[in-house]
């Protein structure tokens, strides 16, 4: 077989590298030239560029593009001051043994880059090797290239830098110790320790993944100065795996990817200022959204910022409330008390009413008249209340709902382990909710929603819809369900994610 030598330096190993790659292939069995460290380094240090990736990680690329072996050539001054000739000669026939050479067509070579692809295809076969030029790869009109993917990066457009990579663009780097300010609101994050020249994204928030180990999360990443705490520090890269609770991941190697930017990093104090604030309103679990459950400490953080910072902190338990998670109100799982709560549904079973409670102070401090409501004080449904709340104690709904959650949570994960739809499944108590996604990623899969939906009725069986991308499907059974019912009415469920997936 042919021995084909690719030459480039190729980092990131992105669509035009592969391209080059590619071509080698059809030559015969192919073995990568690279050099490190880069060129420019050696010849005009002060305009050394970032790296896309490391030399290790390089050579694992190049491979699994279709290399057979790679070869990594030390660059150093003496090596740049080998003429063209020289270099075909001593390293190209000398030291590989090449017969034939695939370059891209920006590849120059030699002292002062003199060599050129053009003279390389010339005199290649005076020396007995044939030559392949590759036109470089373009996409929206721009060439495909190692320093475009640079920028693209450094501008926080993650997005793009990622369709050109063909991959998402990554950060690896040992967890080090931080100020641990997200630890004490809840959200510990791992700090990521980064050689000098990686190439880091703009400062922001950025969705992607944590990998530790042969762990891989969903993780929120900040990259900034954290401008929202006092005194003066460098740029950090820090992610927080979601919904992962006492991780100990100090002094371990770890990889962060980056799927897409979400926004600026914004100092609280700076964008909006506490003293503007009023009040916070939150749901202790997002309903609407999809039934999303904040990570443990979230919830008592945002209401000791509320209290150092005189703001009213509001739970809305519209949904979440009267029994609904297994506890009478959802704040209460991590024993957090609100200045406000705000009520309805469940209050009356059913019937048109509505209630905000709070602090004496406060409620105390409205004038006459000064709190209303379309359906304030109807007599019938003030009557509904008391007696749904009657019935929350005497038949113990709070423990009901727990064991009703720990019912449907064992049944949709066994339904989440047979069918790749769906991603997650989620919620606490009798809230819970499974999100649907197009099998192998986390896009959202609507289309799979509206079809179990319909499937679901025409089988006597209501589900309801949420989230974001209407692609999670919520279950909110009555706390009086009878277990065979409820196992009826999830035994239906299944039958149409089974439709969907057949």
């Amino acid at each position: 077989m042919k021995k084909v030598l690719a030459v480039g330096i190729f980092d990131g190993v992105h669509a035009g590298h592969q391209q080059i790659i590619a071509a080698a292939k059809i030559q015969g069995e192919v073995t990568v030239m690279t050099f490190d460290p880069h060129p420019t380094s050696v010849v005009a240090p002060e305009r050394t560029p970032s790296q896309l990736m490391s030399t290790k990680d390089r050579i694992q690329f190049l491979k699994a593009a279709g290399a057979s072996f790679v070869e990594v050539v030390n660059f150093t001054k003496e090596f740049s001051l080998l003429s063209p000739d020289q270099f075909i000669e001593d390293v190209l026939v000398g030291r590989f043994g090449a017969e034939h050479v695939v370059i891209g067509e920006n590849f120059n070579f030699g002292h002062k880059a003199q060599g050129t692809p053009k003279y390389l295809s010339e005199v290649g076969p005076k020396y007995g090797f044939g030559v392949s030029i590759v036109k470089l790869q373009e996409d929206r009109g721009s060439t495909i290239s190692s320093t475009r993917i640079r920028s693209l990066i450094i501008d926080g457009q993650i997005e793009r830098a990622n369709e050109l990579l063909t991959r998402q663009f990554y950060l690896k780097g040992q967890v080090v110790h931080g100020e641990k300010r997200g630890r004490e609101i809840g959200y510990p994050t791992a700090n990521l320790g980064l050689h000098s020249l990686a190439t880091i994204p703009a400062d922001g928030v950025y969705a992607g993944w944590l990998s530790v180990g042969s762990s891989r999360w969903p993780a929120a990443i900040s990259i900034g100065t954290n401008p929202t705490f006092p005194g003066v520090r460098g740029r950090q890269v820090e992610a927080y795996a979601i919904d992962q609770i006492d991780l100990e991941l100090y002094d371990q190697d770890a990889t962060v990817e980056f799927g897409f930017r979400l926004r600026d990093t914004l100092k609280f104090e700076k964008e909006i200022g506490a003293s503007n604030v009023a009040c916070i309103v939150i749901e202790p679990i997002l309903g609407e959204g999809g039934f999303v459950v904040p990570c443990k400490g979230f919830l008592p953080g945002l209401a000791k910022f509320c209290k150092d910072n005189g703001i009213v902190f509001v739970a809305d338990e519209v949904q979440t409330g009267f029994a609904r998670t297994g506890d009478m109100f959802a704040c209460e799982d991590e024993s957090v008390i609100p200045d406000l709560i705000v009520t309805a549904k469940g209050i009356a079973a059913g019937m048109p009413l509505a209630g905000v409670t709070g602090r004496a102070e406060i409620m105390d401090s409205i004038h006459l008249s000064g709190l209303g409501g379309t359906y304030g004080g109807n007599p019938v449904a003030c009557a509904a209340a008391l007696g749904a709340i009657e019935v929350i104690e005497q038949d113990n709904l709070v423990a009901r709902a727990k064991k009703i959650g720990e019912i449907m949570h064992q049944e949709l994960t066994a339904m989440m382990k047979k069918y790749s739809i769906i991603g997650e499944v989620r919620g606490r108590g009798a809230m819970q909710a499974i999100e649907l996604v197009k099998p192998g990623t986390n896009e959202p899969n609507p289309e799979a929603l509206t079809a179990a939906i319909k499937y679901c009725v025409s089988k006597g069986v209501l589900i309801l819809s949420a989230g974001t991308y209407a692609n999670v499907i919520r279950l909110l059974p009555p706390l009086v369900i009878e277990e065979d019912l409820l196992r009826d009415g999830l035994a239906v469920l299944d039958e149409a994610l089974a439709s969907i997936t057949a």
